[in-house]
């Protein structure tokens, strides 16, 4: 029995420790035959497609949060199918200023326009022209 029980808590430790690893800890593999390649296109140079934190919510939240806080639409585009000018459109790419274009937040719209995402807040922002 106390062997029965011994291999049950080496068990437990050994899952536990397996969960407790974040995604992300180990060291990203980049060589050539570990890279999936951009399906449709060919870019090289060793870029593949990554799982990048974002924030989502439903578009009317996220446009609340960016009305909330004082940014400003500055340019819209779409996005197309295969990365390809002439594909489908299949998503909205949106980018905010701050009044006073010292941040910017870029937007991705999915085709319903239900849902939206955030790509990245950043802080800092020169615009073309301006004294650095």
């Amino acid at each position: 029995m106390k062997k029965l029980i011994a291999i049950l808590f080496l068990l437990f430790l050994g899952s536990t420790a397996n969960a407790n690893k974040n995604p992300g800890d180990e060291q990203l593999d980049t060589s050539p035959d570990k890279v999936r390649p951009m399906p449709g296109q060919e870019y090289g140079g060793g870029m593949y497609w990554s799982h990048v934190p974002v924030i989502c919510g439903m578009t009317g939240v996220v446009q609340e949060y960016l009305s909330r806080n004082d940014f400003i639409l500055e340019n819209v585009s779409v996005g197309r199918k295969g990365a390809n000018q002439h594909g489908e459109p299949v998503y909205m790419v949106s980018y905010f200023l701050n009044k006073d274009k010292t941040q910017s937040i870029a937007v991705i719209t999915s085709p319903s326009g239900l849902e939206s995402c955030m790509m990245f807040k950043s802080f800092d922002l020169k615009l073309s022209g301006e004294a650095t």
